[in-house]
């Protein structure tokens, strides 16, 4: 119907009258408290909705529909606000509302009915306000049309209906369109239909809020999460005592959400922790990481008591210092259960028809500890797939196909479509020829793999993230329009339909709801995710796969984590426990390379872990020190080496003069002792004189350098050893000398003395005075002193 004329609009409003509508205008309201599509930035709505609006001074939102789908003889009660934004008053403005006649045969002539410059449909209602519209002001209303009304004549015309409100006034005007959605009861075969929903490490937010919103997904039939174990709490042992409050209060909860999450039977697809993409890894070649990330698959726990153990195993191993594969395979073993600030569970949907629907509310733990134990070691473990290979857009191929072909692939969003347009919506699996990378006509073969192909349409509604309420009942009538589509396409042939949500968003509140309202619509049945991993595959032509390559980003990537790991390993293995020097950076390494980074980030992330491995490696550094005087030839140099780590370190400590006039003797091993300052000595020689600028290196004993960096100037000054040597030899010399001829001179003064006093001697009978003697020039006791002095 073409935009209405002022000429008409007396007729239109009589019109009205006999087509009876009631309107019942609301109090305005502040500008907060109404929801309108022009908030939104168009860019980030869908293709389906990115028309749908439109506003020339009249802002108008449709944000309610009762029933959301019809059946026959029921009235459409549409709520909605609109809002002048005209800057004047708008005098009694005129509402119509019009829906298509028919269903659409395809998403994109939906889209197209959408359009508000489209004018597709008939006027089903047309009314006034009964009040003038103020600048600036907000009303909200409410539309009442009578079924008898409603476009409805033809039973097998059920689906969806392009619904539009437009209002105007004295040339403002505004319009908005949504989705009704009509069920006349007809037969048809409703599609089965299966969504995977990715909850994992590097999604988290950690929030409560994301349990109960994975709680409440994995209720839904058809509905499966996909996680990895690094968001399931750890437990304690069953014997172990806790003492504080707050921990048995969280080891209660925790007990409880995995109780609600691993119930029996409930299918999980395992994924590698950090959403490690199996592509990278697969064009990598890197068998280090291919044994990390399958590891991580497989450590995925199915039951509380497997839970448990996995907790023992994490707690009680000791890992092997005889080299890094040991420190590896003792890490990985912790990889499920040492996370445990991460919040998070696995969920899945159950098979068709046979789903638990658990309440959001996390149930209260059991009153008795004992009884529930013995329930979780009885409990028959939930359903754990894990040959699920989930690769990112940059790495899908026929490489990675092959490489998983011993389970399913899931296909990046927009691979695989069909080579031309088709007028039924094809099935979800595909079995694609990984030589060729064709579709195989002949169905499973040796060079075939199994690949799940999501719907494009379905997918990108269910990302989609709105911010107010006019384009959340957008999206979720265009979920149930969408399967109607595919349902009608061929109404008595039931096909297979396979999602997925946006691996960079948890569950939240929001998708919960839009997870319930999918699977709530008449036209599909929820399957489970290995029921449509078995289903049968399609035969219809598509888009070929190409082999895939590493982008130099993604490659420079994991060149530098595994050289990253090299180093993390060398020190690790120099430690008195290797898995505990690894436990802090254990947990990062898978994440690197996660499915949900471009290779940008990837390789971003990549230089970041690496630097967490140098800032890991550098606590064991040497001090500073001043400069040092060396007059010695030969010495032992000190140095002082701090360890920061809790444990003992084995190390290698050597010097790097700058001159040959500096030789370093032998580097020196010692083991440092945890949490200390160490003075580690190397013997040197010095064969000159002169300044000498020296390097401490530390490496650990296979030769992994961890410091090189700090210097330290030596005065060398090993001539002043002979000089001082002489010197002293000299004055030791004299020294004998001066003693030894003033030892001999007392002897022979004491000799002649005792001479002297001699009773048979001649000189002893006489009387004479002492003095006399000596003031004799020729006498004997001058003699011997001249002979003294001689």
């Amino acid at each position: 119907m073409r935009r209405a004329r002022p000429a008409l609009i007396t007729v239109l409003i009589s019109m009205s009258l006999l087509i009876i509508s009631v309107f019942a205008p609301a109090p305005a309201l502040a500008d907060e408290e109404v929801s309108l599509p022009g908030v939104s930035d168009p860019q980030s709505r869908p293709s389906l909705f990115a028309k749908a609006s439109s506003s020339h001074g009249i802002e108008v939102s449709i944000n309610s529909l009762s029933p959301r789908v019809m059946k026959n003889n029921e009235d459409l009660v549409i709520s909605g606000a609109l809002r002048n934004t005209s800057g004047r008053t708008l005098t009694t403005p005129a509402i119509l509302v019009s829906m298509s006649t028919t269903p659409p045969s395809s998403v994109m002539d939906l889209e197209e009915e959408l359009d508000v410059d489209a004018q597709i449909g008939s006027t089903i209602s047309a009314t006034n306000l009964e009040m003038n519209l103020e600048a600036d002001a907000s009303h909200r209303f409410e539309l009442r049309i009578s079924a008898e009304n409603l476009p409805f004549d033809d039973e097998s015309a059920w689906g969806p209906r392009a619904l539009t409100v437009e209002v105007f006034s004295d040339g403002a005007s505004g319009r908005d369109a949504t989705i009704a959605l009509w069920d006349s009861g007809a037969d048809f075969a409703p599609s089965r239909l299966s969504a995977l929903i990715p909850w994992t490490s590097v999604n988290t937010e950690g929030e409560e809020e994301e349990r109960r919103a994975a709680l409440a997904i994995a209720s839904i039939p058809g509905a499966t999460l996909a996680m990895d174990a690094a968001l399931l709490p750890s437990l304690p042992q069953k014997d172990e005592e806790i003492t504080e409050q707050k921990t048995r209060e969280k080891v209660k909860t925790d007990e409880a959400f995995l109780r609600s999450l691993l119930t029996p039977g409930r299918e999980i697809v395992a994924l590698p922790r950090g959403d490690a993409d199996p592509g990278t890894v697969t064009l990598a070649g890197n068998s280090e990481l291919s044994t990390r990330l399958t590891e991580s698959i497989e450590s995925f726990p199915a039951s509380i008591a497997e839970l448990r153990k996995l907790s023992a195993k994490n707690s009680d191993d000791e890992a092997s210092p005889e080299g890094s594969q040991s420190s590896q395979s003792g890490a990985q073993s912790s990889s499920s259960s040492d996370s445990s600030e991460s919040q998070g569970g696995n969920v899945n949907a159950n098979g068709q028809g046979n789903g638990v629907h658990n309440d959001k509310q996390m149930p209260p733990a059991s009153p008795s500890q004992d009884s529930q134990d013995t329930e979780d070691e009885d409990a028959a473990p939930a359903s754990i797939i894990r040959h699920v290979a989930w690769p990112s857009a940059y790495t899908f191929g026929t490489w990675q196909l092959e490489a998983a072909k011993n389970g399913v692939s899931i296909a990046p969003l927009g691979r695989l479509e069909p080579d031309e347009d088709l007028d039924f919506t094809s099935l979800a699996l595909a079995e694609v020829d990984t030589t060729t990378g064709e579709i195989s006509m002949r169905g499973a073969s040796e060079q075939s793999a199994r690949v799940l192909i999501p719907n494009v349409s379905l997918s990108q509604i269910l990302d989609w993230q709105t911010t107010n309420t006019a384009d959340e009942l957008d999206a979720e009538q265009a979920l149930q329009a969408i399967t109607a589509i595919i349902a009608h396409d061929r109404p008595s042939s039931s096909r297979t339909v396979f999602l997925t949500s946006d691996r960079s968003t948890a569950p939240n509140a929001d998708l919960a709801v839009r997870v319930r309202a999918l699977f709530d619509s008449p036209w599909v049945t929820g399957i489970s995710f290995s029921d449509i991993a078995e289903s049968e595959p399609t035969d219809v032509e598509r888009m070929i796969v190409e082999p895939g390559a590493l982008s130099w980003e993604g490659a420079t990537a994991v060149s530098t984590l595994s050289d990253a790991l090299i180093s993390a390993y060398s020190f690790a293995n120099a430690t008195s426990d290797p898995k505990e020097a690894l436990a802090e950076i254990e947990g990062e390494i898978l994440p690197v390379i996660s499915a949900r980074f471009s290779p940008d980030e990837q390789l971003t992330a990549a230089s970041q872990f690496s630097a967490r491995v140098s800032g890991l490696r550098s606590r064991v550094a040497t001090e500073p020190a001043g400069a040092v005087n060396l007059i010695n030839k030969s010495a032992d140099f000190p140095v002082r080496v701090r360890n920061d780590l809790p444990l003992d370190v084995t190390v290698k400590v050597t010097l790097l003069p700058s001159d040959a006039r500096l030789r370093i003797a032998h580097s020196s091993e010692v083991t440092l002792l945890a949490g200390a300052v160490s003075t580690v000595t190397v013997p040197v020689e010095a064969i000159g004189s002169g300044d000498v600028e020296v390097t401490y290196r530390i490496t650990t004993p296979d030769g992994s350098v961890l410091e090189d960096s700090r210097k330290v100037l030596v005065r060398l000054r090993a001539g002043w050893e002979d000089a001082i040597t002489i010197s002293a030899a000299a004055a030791f010399a004299l020294l004998f000398i001066f003693g030894l001829v003033r030892t001999l001179r007392q002897r022979l003064d004491k000799r002649n003395e005792e001479s002297t006093a001699s009773p048979g001697s001649p000189q002893a009978t006489e009387e004479h005075d002492p003095l006399e003697a000596d003031s004799t020039p020729d006498g004997d006791s001058n003699t011997i002193d001249q002979q003294m002095g001689s």
